[in-house]
């Protein structure tokens, strides 16, 4: 009889297997391991060593976190898997820093930060993504700006200013970053 404590690996490991419609035989390929090793993981009445599930989640780029019942969060690359994902997102960012929120139609919203920093960033992102999306750079270079940008933030403090006028839609459209920070290497 198998662990209590694993019977949510147990259950996870199959139904990771059955909705890539795989058999056992399919899934266990590249993983050392037998489709019989992998059925016994699936009715709970053997216990898989910690490589293993490693290199279950590797291979399938799950989270070991939700193969062991520890988070309810499938894939570990993305913290994002739905729009309730980006909307809890903003509901947090909205508590930490002051933001102001436009929709005129389906077609333009808008949230506005109420710091110059924000604002400039989102400029330089927003010209990155333009030739990341042109295909004027590769992803390697997009990469590497992005992780020169976060440095840039770490332990960069968050202030609220809750006397914020946010921007008006005519503001916002005539709204442009200076050219003297348009690469977004800041020294």
């Amino acid at each position: 009889m198998g662990d209590i404590e694993l019977q949510v690996f147990a259950e996870r490991v199959k139904e990771l297997r059955t909705s890539l419609n795989l058999t056992q035989v399919q899934f266990v390929e590249g993983l050392g391991i037998t489709p019989a090793a992998l059925s016994a993981y699936e009715k709970n009445s053997k216990n898989p060593s910690i490589s293993v599930a490693k290199r279950i989640a590797e291979k399938y780029k799950i989270s070991i976190d939700w193969l062991c019942g520890l988070s309810n969060k499938k894939t570990g690359e993305s913290i994002i898997s739905d729009m309730s994902d980006i909307i809890s997102m903003l509901f947090k960012i909205s508590n930490e820093i002051d933001i102001s929120l436009t929709c005129d139609d389906y077609y333009y919203s808008a949230i506005h930060f109420d710091t110059e920093d924000m604002a400039l960033f989102i400029g330089r992102w927003t010209k990155m993504k333009d030739l990341f999306d042109k295909n004027m750079i590769d992803n390697d270079v997009y990469n590497l700006w992005k992780e020169k940008e976060i440095l840039n933030f770490r332990n960069k403090a968050i202030y609220k200013n809750r006397n914020f006028e946010p921007f008006t839609n005519n503001e916002m459209k005539g709204f442009d970053i200076p050219d003297d920070d348009a690469e977004g290497f800041v020294d």
